[in-house]
């Protein structure tokens, strides 16, 4: 791009007098330009109060690449900085109505390749995203509210969709009695549903501790931490356990086949089994 006669790029030194750009933390040299003497300046950030023609169009030096704004001649440099305008935040409620929308033709292949029933990851409320090829699980809040999504690719890869927080997975028709298995990630909540429990399942190792206490504070259900047979899988079990006992009865319990819940029910446990180990775990205080 040619420079105009009479300006020059802002710097670290001589920043934007409207946007405040470009500061330490960026490059030294900045996009907008600058006549001081004259009295102008095009700013390649902020919009809001530039010239327009007789149209209301805003006044450009070419199209997206500065917007003129006039200034007090000999003006001394801005010091504020530009803000960012904030995004609103998605709507995740309509962007799992269309993810789950697309799921039914994939549920079946699904339930095959992670070893679970179609009726459970329905119960999961699973959804398919064609251009990723990947299942999507909402993450919700403990009143149920959606403020995330989840997607887990067929080769493993996974990944939340832009502007989601990590929340807990709950599943649909919850019997309201009994203990409340709590595995880490919607597909070992799956597993569970198949052998016969309620479940809720934690975004991750140690995550969804506030939206987990608020739940069982008001359910008052027993919760049953379920650990990855491994020294960190523990470890977050034990520190889920020891915030959840200030407010439910909770137990801890571990495969005793496979290294998660999923590979547990694959490899042949059933809901009588669960039970056995559940009453065999101590209750943490």
């Amino acid at each position: 791009m040619t420079i105009p006669r009479g300006f020059v790029r802002c710097s670290i030194k001589s920043p934007c007098p409207v946007c405040g750009k470009p500061t330490s933390k960026e490059r030294r040299i900045g996009w907008c330009l600058i006549n001081a003497p004259e009295g102008k300046v095009y700013c390649g950030h902020v919009e809001i109060g530039c010239e327009r023609d007789r149209f209301g169009n805003a006044i450009e030096l070419s199209h997206g690449m500065g917007f003129l704004h006039r200034i007090t001649p000999g003006a001394a440099p801005a010091t504020r900085e530009y803000q960012r305008p904030e995004e609103p935040p998605p709507d995740f409620a309509a962007v799992v109505e269309r993810l789950t929308s697309q799921a039914p033709p994939i549920i079946g292949y699904a339930a095959q390749q992670l070893g679970v029933t179609p009726t459970a990851l329905m119960r999961m409320q699973v959804g398919y995203t064609r251009s990723s090829h990947a299942l999507a699980f909402p993450m919700r809040t403990d009143a149920g509210k959606i403020v995330g999504v989840r997607f887990r690719a067929f080769d493993g890869r996974k990944w939340a969709a832009k502007g989601s927080r990590n929340g807990i997975f709950l599943p649909t028709r919850m019997r309201g009695a009994g203990p409340v298995l709590v595995p880490e990630g919607p597909t070992d909540a799956a597993a569970i549903i198949d052998l016969g429990f309620d479940v809720i399942g934690r975004p991750f190792d140690r995550g969804g501790i506030i939206d987990l206490r608020r739940w069982f504070r008001l359910h008052q259900r027993p919760a049953v931490v379920v650990a990855d047979v491994d020294a960190p899988g523990i470890a977050a079990a034990r520190k889920v356990a020891g915030e959840l006992a200030e407010v439910t009865t909770v137990r801890i319990i571990a495969p005793t086949r496979g290294k998660d819940a999923r590979a547990w029910r694959q490899l042949g446990a059933d809901h009588d089994e669960i039970e056995r180990v559940i009453s065999m775990a101590q209750e943490i205080t």
